[in-house]
């Protein structure tokens, strides 16, 4: 299931951490950086300018505990 997971979210982040480093154990969360929209995708009026929401629903979907911390934008 999690192979599975790993899969649905991987076309919308960049998995960075033990993830990548392929040091992760028991204990380790999953450390990501959201992927950019192109521009042509991104909706002035509400500035979706990531993929936020659809990495949020397949979340939810596997009933996995989420928690985020904004380090900054780069565009």
């Amino acid at each position: 299931m999690f192979e599975e997971f790993l899969q649905r979210i991987a076309p919308y982040v960049v998995v960075c951490g033990s993830f990548a480093k392929g040091t992760e154990n028991e204990e380790s969360d999953i450390d990501c950086f959201l992927r950019s929209r192109p521009i042509d995708e991104v909706d002035p009026e509400i500035s979706n300018d990531t993929y936020m929401p659809e990495v949020l629903a397949i979340i939810k979907e596997y009933g996995f505990i989420t928690d985020s911390v904004l380090i900054g934008h780069i565009a």
